[in-house]
């Protein structure tokens, strides 16, 4: 018998993938009656309302202001007419088989696997390299546990969950460095069991801006905070870290003597880690320029969150008065 779905979408300002992304849930292998999906447009700036009205196989959900993608799924599972929800997210495309492969597990919750492209974009590229030497893909289903969590792709862009088991662990707090992809799966697993399926697919279509990126890293880097001083409670000791390697680039980049040093050390540093990632030359090429993008956006995202904020800043700037005076 086949499991009805209610597939969630928050959409912000995603009028570039967006049509890619509906056509994937509207082609799905599954019984058109077994599922519906439901698109909450956040208050989007630019044409992602106009390229959803198209399709009359998708149910509208629209704010008329922005209120960040924890609500919208919440206002996407309280609409849902089925029992559970398949959320992905308007810039990634659902393989024809998602649905149909969740179907053939009798679970509450489970995460099909997110990839990216190898040849779509040069920022495709760079994260289909990260993925591929970070995370351990497994072949076969398999639950997460305390062990295996970190090093195993999960995220709320492809996740399958009873709705009543989703409202119960969406995030309490709505900023937008609300961790609600890491830290709420975590919580989930310490009570429900979660099955990682590897052949339930979505790719993700990566942004190809400088700024995009940035602000998606930024965001990322304070997300990522919260569930490490929240599920790992190492909050003081990476603040030390990080405040003091801030700092000491800027104090070495300022003080004259040291400038040339620290420049080195950064490309060098650079350097090293895109070597290590990359397949081939064209890949260093790639990486390089990008990972130090998004190393700066992450931390900056890590010190903008929470309790980071004033003790970052606070410290950087105050070793930074000592670097010019000495």
């Amino acid at each position: 018998m086949a499991e009805k779905f209610s597939i969630i979408v928050p959409v912000y300002n995603a009028e570039n993938v967006l049509a890619e992304c509906i056509k994937s849930l509207i082609n799905q292998d599954y019984p058109k009656k077994d599922y519906e999906i439901i698109m909450v447009n956040d208050a989007s700036t630019d044409g992602s309302k106009k390229i959803i009205q198209k399709y009359r196989q998708v149910k509208l959900i629209d704010f008329p202001k922005n209120q960040g993608r924890v609500i919208a799924r919440e206002a996407g599972a309280k609409a849902a007419r089925f029992g559970m929800i398949a959320l992905t997210d308007s810039d990634c495309r659902a393989g024809r088989d998602w649905l149909k492969e969740a179907n053939r597990h009798d679970e509450k919750t489970m995460i099909g696997v997110t990839v990216n492209e190898k040849e779509r974009s040069f920022s495709d590229r760079f994260f289909y390299l990260l993925r591929e030497k970070y995370y351990n893909w497994p072949d076969k289903p398999v639950y997460l546990n305390k062990e295996n969590y970190d090093r195993l792709p999960t995220g709320t862009d492809n996740l399958i969950i009873d709705k009543k088991i989703f409202l119960e662990f969406s995030p309490k707090e709505k900023g937008a460095f609300v961790s609600d992809d890491t830290l709420m799966i975590a919580n989930i697993m310490k009570k429900h069991r979660i099955l990682l399926l590897p052949n339930a697919n979505v790719t993700h279509l990566e942004r190809h801006g400088l700024k995009d990126l940035f602000i998606q890293w930024f965001r990322r880097g304070g997300r990522f905070w919260q569930y490490f001083i929240k599920e790992k409670h190492n909050e003081w000791k990476v603040a030390l870290i990080l405040v003091a390697l801030l700092a000491g680039i800027l104090w070495a980049s300022l003080a004259s003597l040291n400038a040339l040093i620290a420049l080195l050390a950064i490309l060098l540093g650079n350097a090293l880690a895109s070597y290590y990632f990359a397949k081939e030359l064209k890949d260093f090429l790639i990486f390089y320029p990008l990972f130090a993008w998004i190393c700066i956006a992450f931390l900056f995202g890590i010190i903008r969150s929470k309790k980071l904020l004033f003790a970052g800043y606070f410290g950087i700037i105050i070793l930074s008065i000592a670097a010019l005076i000495l």
